[in-house]
């Protein structure tokens, strides 16, 4: 197979790379059932993704070794994801991963699995015996995201390439509509049916290896 020219591709981590939410089994794990009554506000609209990024994560007070322990237990990269990647690798495709979670388990899961790819995500600072969320990737236009993905990706779009995006989240539907070609799974993909958008649906990184073998 052979990708078009001119294309690259980006991708969101919890519950995309990986097989489950990473953030959510940490808030479970380590905070009470509050975090959730802040997700419903998120999704109803009366709060920012930053807001409730910020209030759910820094309610995490456990140190970072004992919640990486945790997700060395309980969380998995998908086992797609590697192979996706060298084929990538072998057509000339950049590959980066935009994310609202968290740097400490991103950058964790990623040499544990042994995958070099960059990410774009927020950052989370332990310190005084808890942990405080920093934006580096926000958008100084819009006050929503912790990560802006679409500012992310607009080195891409000014250079014409051709963006692929795979995600499964509320935060990935504005990123993905400013891309070509829409691998959607999740939240993602109940906007795109709502909406009658094109898109692919998937399950994992297996589908999206078998489409982009027919190109």
């Amino acid at each position: 197979m052979a990708f078009p020219d001119g294309f690259a591709f980006a991708t969101d981590f919890d519950g995309t790379v990986t097989v489950s939410d990473v953030a959510a089994l940490l808030l479970d794990e380590f905070t009470d059932d509050s975090w959730t009554d802040i997700e419903k506000d998120y999704r109803e609209g009366k709060i920012t993704c930053r807001e409730a990024l910020r209030t759910e994560f820094e309610m995490l007070k456990e140190p970072e070794e004992e919640m990486t322990d945790f997700l060395d237990a309980n969380a998995r990269i998908d086992p797609d994801f590697k192979p996706f990647l060298a084929l990538c690798r072998e057509n000339g495709i950049p590959v980066r991963i935009v994310s609202e979670g968290l740097d400490f388990y991103i950058e964790h899961l990623l040499r544990m699995n042994d995958i070099d790819v960059p990410f774009f995500t927020n950052k989370a600072h332990f310190e005084n015996g808890g942990l405080r969320v920093s934006f580096p990737n926000a958008s100084q236009d819009c006050g929503d995201c912790g990560t802006c993905k679409l500012e992310v990706l607009k080195d891409w779009k000014n250079e014409g390439k051709k963006i692929i995006y795979a995600g499964d989240g509320m935060n990935d539907i504005c990123p993905a509509k400013s891309c070509d070609v829409v691998f959607a799974k999740g939240d993602l993909l109940s906007h795109y049916r709502k909406e009658g958008l094109e898109h692919i649906e998937i399950d994992g990184y297996a589908d999206i290896m078998s489409e982009v073998q027919r190109w």
